[in-house]
């Protein structure tokens, strides 16, 4: 619910600074839907698996997926590891999708559908960790 009514505000505040077409707001709000949906599963993984531990753990990742986004640094200059994560990243391709919806460019629906599928797959991983939680399995250690 919050990945389908914030991008309403967010993107809505930058209407009004921007003055971008309509068409263009629910585009942007599609694609930040899609990135909060992705970004939320993401970062909870590490909650579920180490519970308080996992959001101390979160605030170092989240850093490290904003600088993978590549925004602000362009992606051929950026570190090895840093490009590596950009592969995982959703904040990189919701950049990428705004950059192209706002600037033009081409392949905005691939970036969707990676979002998406980066979404897909953490649900599964939780749906793995909470099964793995749910049978007390010793080799997850629940906090």
């Amino acid at each position: 619910m919050i990945a389908m009514f914030a991008p309403l505000l967010i993107v809505g505040l930058s209407k009004s600074m921007i003055h971008f077409s309509t068409n263009v707001y629910w585009q942007l709000w599609f694609s930040h839907t899609l990135e909060l949906f992705a970004a939320l599963n993401v970062n909870l993984i590490f909650s579920l698996i180490l519970g308080q531990l996992g959001i101390m753990i979160n605030m170092p990742f989240m850093l490290t997926q904003v600088v993978s986004g590549a925004g602000l640094i362009p992606r051929p200059i950026l570190p090895e590891f840093f490009k590596a994560m950009s592969n995982i990243s959703p904040c990189f391709y919701a950049i990428r999708a705004d950059y192209n919806i706002l600037y033009g460019g081409n392949h905005t629906e691939t970036l969707w559908l990676q979002l998406f599928a980066i979404g897909v797959v953490t649900i599964v991983i939780h749906l793995i960790i909470v099964a793995f939680q749910k049978n007390k399995n010793p080799l997850i250690d629940v906090a």
